[in-house]
């Protein structure tokens, strides 16, 4: 018989190793560092200017730790002032106030000038002007409320005309004649094939917002009409609807399927009310553009309409001008590329006056800028070298010169570092205009003489400036306030670097530490993941939250090291070569760049305990973290995985075409066809409503892993898209507590998700 000092002995050595292998996660430091926290303690990233037309000035808001202050920049003289004397406008407003005004007068909104010293705003429901020079106020009006629906309605440049859609078709009214005067332009307007932007509604005889623009000389209409009649319908059901659940039905053409969207192009000149349909066909199931990318150009005349067509699998392309007077149509640049033409920067750009073309290729295996003449005869190349350009900026057409980004020209810089430069049509006077080691953005004035540059790196705060054009730094505007976010304890990522799978290409990363990281400790490493090609999840600018969504910096803070590294086939930045890696391995592409990328990290670094890796990621970062869990089982042992493309021959076949080869002929690898592998922890979540990534993607995945006897945990979050709103919060708690009870043993049971620590 065992007696009681034994059966005591032997519990509390059972509870000292249960303890010894079990960590508490630091939620306190956590939620302290969480998006909505760490935005109040920093001010403005950048300067965002409005330049005030007809001069050389521009105004600007920028917020500090403590403050909210108003400038107006004089870029002729360099001199930088308060746009407002604050007492005296403090002052001037407090007798209309409904309380007492402090120092802190940062709610005057919608700022718009008159001229350069006077401008109006609005305050407290009601309207008033400033006048600059002698900071006086003059009261204007009330403020009625006013709907917050914006009128369905396009105004044309010459404010004389408002087209719209009604019952699908297209209508023309005077702007301020009364609707008993409209004009109906279009008569072959249905469901589906509609001349509204939204064009699966019924409509009912409501006016409503229109897929139509404008020319800019107020002439002419076009629109790009998709007709979806044939395409297949996908279904949701939207669960939260009151009082009984709704269907909703929307069309949706998936990977190799026959029937998908067809495209029509037409114009409609207002005076004779004459319709033409341009003559744009070539290919069978060709596109123009996508849904969210037009791909038509304009200038300031109507005459001519250029637009960008493609075959459907995207190796071939032409540039096409159209007689908007006939319809005809002549293709003028060609364009062939294996496996596909890179569609995420190739731009054109006509230039208005000469008639000559501006046209971006990565024939070479690097994207350059290419100049045509009007006939779509190549004169001669623009830009060259081992380097990728991105997007056209700015085109100064009377000097002749292009403003572009570019990445990956200057030496000893990150490949992904966003670069601007300058350069004549005719490939002289290449000029870099941000030289700072660092990623810059770029705005410039009308008269193209200057521009405001706001430059940072992960570790390095923003700081806005003024440059001429020709780049030279004329003063510095701004640097980000963080004052508040240092004293609390916040401490910079790290950049590292690393081999992909090959031991050849190099690979980019970020790394998130505790704040109170002891480098003797050994700590679980997390993985955050997307694999493109549309680009990595790795940071290259100063930022404390990843596109307002899910942070790693609170996500380190439960005590955890965490990464987010590039991968081959991520991103088109770096060469034709590099982006192209994953063509027709839709599944498995990423992962071996991403395991091999944390091994070497945990051969370099002794904190980082390599039995213990989670990853996680949303949308395409769903789809790669789980199945980094099934390729390498034995490696990865927690994911979190949202919104999930598990299953690519059920998604968009616009990008699941572009990406994977012979798709119309074989099926593409999926997650759920390796389910029976899963060995560790996978938490699968998904909106109940996503129109874009169907929820059917992971609920197959659910079906399989059933089918295989394992074990997994699921949340579909009610009434969300393929983003979650409110309930992001909500995700960011439930993977913190996900991940802190599978790596580091801390299992809570405290029900309330948002428990005070």
């Amino acid at each position: 018989m065992v007696n009681r000092k034994t059966i005591i002995f032997c519990i509390l050595i059972s509870t000292l190793f249960i303890t010894g292998l079990s960590k508490k996660a630091d939620f306190k430091t956590a939620e302290k560092f969480a998006p909505e926290n760490l935005r109040k303690m920093v001010g403005s990233r950048s300067v965002q200017p409005h330049w005030i037309k007809n001069s050389e000035k521009f105004w600007y808001k920028y917020k500090t730790s403590n403050n909210t202050f108003y400038y107006i920049v004089d870029t002729k003289k360099v001199v930088k002032s308060p746009l407002f004397d604050r007492e005296k406008m403090i002052s001037s407003l407090s007798s209309f106030a409904d309380k007492k005004l402090n120092n802190k007068i940062a709610k005057i909104k919608k700022i718009e000038f008159k001229d350069e010293s006077h401008f109006t705003f609005e305050f407290n429901k009601k309207k008033f002007l400033w006048n600059i020079s002698k900071s006086k106020i003059k009261f204007i009006t009330d403020i009625e409320k006013k709907s917050d629906k914006k009128p369905p309605y396009k105004i044309s440049p010459d404010k004389k005309w408002i087209i719209y859609s009604k019952d699908h078709n297209l209508f023309l009214n005077k702007k301020d004649d009364s609707f008993d005067k409209e004009t109906q332009l279009t008569f072959d307007g249905e469901k589906w094939f509609s001349y509204a932007k939204e064009d699966g509604k019924d409509q009912s005889g409501k006016r409503v917002k229109t897929a139509a623009k404008w020319f800019n000389d107020s002439k002419k209409i076009y629109i790009k009409r998709v007709d979806k009649r044939k395409v297949e319908d996908l279904f949701l059901v939207h669960s939260l609807s009151r009082p009984r659940p709704t269907l909703e039905l929307y069309k949706y053409a998936m990977a190799g399927d026959k029937n998908i969207p067809r495209y029509e192009i037409s114009v409609i000149d207002i005076k004779s009310l004459k319709q033409v349909k341009l003559d744009i066909k070539k290919w069978k199931d060709q596109r123009i553009g996508s849904e969210g990318d037009d791909r038509i150009y304009i200038t300031d005349k109507s005459k001519y309409l250029f637009f960008i067509r493609s075959t459907r699998d995207y190796k071939k392309v032409e540039v096409c001008r159209a007689d908007t007077d006939t319809g005809k149509t002549v293709a003028l640049i060609h364009e062939t590329s294996e496996p596909y033409w890179n569609s995420y920067f190739q731009q054109f750009y006509p230039v208005k006056k000469t008639g000559e073309l501006i046209w971006q290729s990565e024939r070479d295996g690097r994207e350059h800028f290419y100049l045509y003449n009007k006939k779509g005869k190549l004169i001669n190349r623009i830009t060259k070298g081992n380097y990728t350009t991105g997007r056209i900026v700015k085109v100064d057409e009377e000097k002749r010169i292009l403003y572009f980004e570019a990445y990956g020209k200057e030496k000893n810089t990150d490949p992904y570092y966003k670069f601007y430069y300058r350069v004549n049509f005719n490939g002289t006077g290449f000029k870099l205009l941000t030289p700072e080691n660092a990623t810059h953005s770029f705005s410039m004035n009308e008269s193209m003489n200057c521009f405001i540059d706001t430059f940072s790196t992960v570790k390095k705060v923003p700081v806005s400036v003024l440059r001429d054009s020709e780049g030279k730094l004329l003063t510095t505007l701004e640097k980000m306030d963080v004052s508040k976010l240092i004293s609390s304890g916040w401490k910079p990522a790290e950049t590292f670097k690393v081999k992909a799978a090959d031991g050849v290409t190099d690979l980019y990363g970020v790394m998130w530490k505790p704040f109170n990281f002891d480098p003797e400790k050994k700590y679980p490493l997390i993985s955050y993941v997307y694999p493109g090609p549309q680009g990595e999840p790795v940071p290259k600018t100063f930022f404390l939250v990843r596109n307002e969504r899910v942070s790693n910096i609170p996500l380190a803070q439960l005590g955890f090291i965490v990464i987010s590294v590039g991968q081959r086939g991520g991103s088109p930045l770096r060469s034709k070569k590099y982006h192209n890696f994953g063509y027709d391995n839709a599944r498995d592409y990423p992962l071996a760049d991403n395991k091999f990328a944390i091994e070497q990290l945990g051969r370099k670094y002794s904190f980082i305990d390599m039995e213990k890796i989670g990853i996680y990621g949303r949308s395409g970062g769903g789809f790669m973290s789980t199945a980094a869990m099934l390729v390498y089982p034995d490696f990865y042992k927690v994911a979190v995985s949202a919104c999930g493309n598990h299953n690519n021959n059920i998604y968009d076949y616009e990008w699941g075409e572009l990406h994977y080869k012979n798709s119309f002929e074989k099926k593409i690898r999926t997650n759920q066809e390796i389910a029976k592998n899963l060995k560790g922890y996978l938490l699968l979540i998904h909106g109940e409503v996503d129109n874009n990534v169907h929820p059917a993607n992971t609920i197959r995945m659910v079906d399989e892993l059933i089918k295989a006897g394992k074990r997994f945990d699921l949340m579909i979050f009610p009434g969300k898209k393929h983003t979650y709103g409110e309930y992001t919060r909500y995700l960011e708690r439930m993977m913190w507590y996900y991940f802190s009870e599978h790596l580091l043993g801390d299992y809570r049971t405290n029900v309330n998700i948002y428990k005070k620590y």
